[in-house]
C-alpha cells in the first residue's frame, strides 16, 4: 500500500481513485488498472492483461 500511495509510477493511480471517491463512483480493480500503464515497460498491453485477468477470473 505504501508504494502504491507514493511511488511515482502509480501516480494515474491515484488520480483515478481520487477522482472516483470525489465523484461518489465504485472504485474498481478495472477502473485502477488503468493507471498502472507506467508501472510496466510494456504500458498499456500490461493494463489490458491486468484487466483480462481480472475479467478471466471474475474478479470484477
Amino acid at each position: 500500500m505504501l508504494n502504491i500511495n507514493r511511488h511515482f509510477a502509480y501516480t494515474l493511480l491515484r488520480k483515478i481513485r481520487q477522482y472516483k471517491r470525489n465523484n461518489h463512483l465504485p472504485i474498481t480493480g478495472i477502473a485502477l488498472s488503468e493507471g498502472l500503464g507506467s508501472y510496466s515497460g510494456i504500458g498499456f498491453d500490461y493494463v489490458e492483461q491486468v484487466q483480462n485477468v481480472i475479467r478471466y477470473n471474475k474478479l470484477e
